[in-house]
């Protein structure tokens, strides 16, 4: 039998017998609040709808939904041989239905839903379709690219190369590129970049690596924008995979998904996933983004529209009131950021601070080599905001800012502002 007389001694401790639930539930609860009646206008958030967000707390999210749609649609009880279950036709029925239409509007010949997050995605992808001692690329971290694609990559044993960018053009130096598949001729390429103005030149690219180099193009901050029309698809200009997580500017929950271009590959990649690098896929999430892409089929094209008309907008407004905003000539961007250029980083963090004082929440790093506030409009886009709203919010970030009241007057009306915008359009909740 095992020693469990430290595990006693906690639990008859004085600090064990202290602790108050009560208020660290409280404290939570304050969390809540707080960020209920915040501007978000981070780039990597968004918000779930109503109707989505109900089923995050459904009986059925503590029950295994393992497998896939095609695996077991429709049958509730599932038997795989040396192993039997109940089934849950109702979620199988939703995710095909999901899935058929998400394929016709992405040019997908394949898709899968499992993944827990975006880097999840990206690990289980680069486990199953690369081996050991590939050379695999992806975009440097003071360009944009993720922080985490390159230790992923080695951890798996695989070894990686980064891709960089002409910061002052803003666009991945193609011809660093040539050079460096001439050296070093990778197995594959991640497009992983996490501050995304612009399109890739995927055409370019794929002419550069050849017709044997797998490129994956992470959508994490512009599937929303692929979803609904607004930015080019990668899978229909040479990608062979488009994946990235589903809570930015796809206003669904934390997950991830991947689309296929090529239907063997497809089917090589789902089928060792699946003995491999997944269980249970988190059903709640799971029903959750299910409703997510249908809402997205139905009205995605005029949220993706309006995402970036709201960042052009408030992007002009914050330049009128004399702020320096990022541009490629004269262009503030085609997706849903943009970014506040600041002379050295301590100034960038310093007025990210302040925002975050008076309850309007955005992030600060240096990116290109320039010190940036990046700004969002996904969020404040699907709360029905347009036009008005982002004058009035560049009001509150140049006063946020510059200190023209205290930090509590403006956090006042920021509270009251964002209070009024409770409802989620572009979604089935007014259905």
């Amino acid at each position: 039998m095992g020693n469990y007389s430290g595990t006693a001694v906690f639990r008859s401790h004085q600090f064990f017998k202290d602790l108050d639930i009560k208020n660290l539930i409280d404290l939570v609860k304050a969390d809540e609040n707080n960020f209920k009646s915040t501007l978000h206008l981070t780039a990597n958030e968004n918000i779930l709808s109503k109707t989505a967000h109900a089923f995050l707390s459904s009986q059925l999210s503590f029950r295994y939904h393992l497998g896939t749609a095609n695996d077991y649609f429709l049958k509730s009880i599932v038997d795989k041989g040396d192993f039997i279950f109940k089934g849950m036709p109702g979620i199988y029925n939703l995710e095909a239905i999901a899935k058929n239409i998400s394929q016709h509007i992405l040019s997908a010949v394949d898709s899968d839903y499992r993944f827990l997050s975006g880097v999840h995605g990206l690990i289980s992808i680069v486990a199953v379709a690369t081996n050991p001692g590939d050379i695999i690329y992806s975009i440097l971290p003071e360009d944009g690219g993720h922080f985490a694609t390159a230790n992923a990559i080695r951890h798996l044993g695989r070894h990686s190369l980064f891709m960089k960018f002409d910061r002052d053009a803003m666009e991945l130096d193609l011809s660093y590129l040539k050079g460096l598949v001439k050296n070093n001729p990778p197995k594959a390429i991640i497009l992983d970049h996490g501050a995304t103005l612009f399109d890739f030149p995927m055409k370019e690219i794929r002419s550069i690596v050849g017709d044997k180099v797998l490129i994956i193009y992470d959508a994490s901050h512009t599937f929303g924008l692929i979803y609904g029309n607004s930015f080019s698809n990668p899978l229909e200009n040479g990608c062979d995979i488009l994946q990235g997580n589903t809570h930015k500017t796809f206003p669904g929950p934390q997950k991830a998904m991947i689309y296929f271009k090529n239907k063997a590959l497809s089917k090589r990649i789902i089928t060792d996933i699946g003995e491999s690098m997944v269980s249970s896929q988190h059903t709640h999430h799971s029903i959750a983004l299910y409703i997510t892409l249908l809402e997205m089929a139905q009205y995605g094209t005029e949220y993706a529209r309006q995402t970036i008309l709201n960042a052009n907008i408030l992007a002009k407004e914050l330049e009128d009131l004399g702020f320096d905003i990022l541009s490629k000539k004269n262009i503030f961007t085609n997706t849903n950021c943009f970014f506040i250029e600041f002379n050295n980083i301590s100034n960038a963090k310093d007025a990210c601070s302040k925002l975050h004082l008076c309850d309007i929440s955005t992030n600060a790093r240096a990116i290109f080599g320039k010190p940036l506030i990046r700004i969002g409009t996904q969020e404040v886009t699907r709360l029905g905001m347009k036009e008005s709203e982002m004058k009035y919010i560049a009001q509150l970030i140049y006063d946020a800012i510059n200190h023209r009241q205290s930090p509590e007057i403006t956090r006042k009306k920021v509270n009251e502002f964002i209070l009024q915008y409770q409802n989620i359009f572009y979604s089935f909740d007014n259905s």
